[in-house]
């Protein structure tokens, strides 16, 4: 049978404290992402609402790509994700909020 799985999104470290009541989403659909000097990938904005609002997130992450380079590829459970930070292979680092939420934003550096 073929799977099809995708990175597996970030998940909510905190709430989001001037919105506390908020459901606070990690949806990566709609960042922006800067490749930093290390490898890492910096990935900020994104998907806050759908509707009604449209309106995009505050919150940041870094992908590290060195967390899952450190798998053993070989006898790795495909079938599973690493998707709990206490997991080894969790790539995702919390790196905090922006001021204001971002939706389809643009970087450079």
């Amino acid at each position: 049978t073929l799977r099809k799985t995708r990175i597996p999104h970030p998940l909510p470290s905190q709430p989001d404290p001037d919105n506390s009541s908020w459901f606070l989403p990690t949806d990566l659909f709609c960042t922006s992402h800067v490749h930093l000097r290390d490898g890492k990938v910096l990935f900020f904005g994104g998907t806050q609402f759908y509707a009604p609002q449209r309106t995009g997130t505050r919150t940041t992450h870094i992908f590290d790509w060195t967390k899952e380079s450190k798998a053993n590829w070989t006898t790795f459970d495909w079938t599973t994700k690493p998707n709990s930070p206490s997991s080894p292979f969790y790539p995702w680092v919390w790196s905090g909020y922006m001021r204001q939420g971002r939706w389809y934003p643009h970087s450079f550096m």
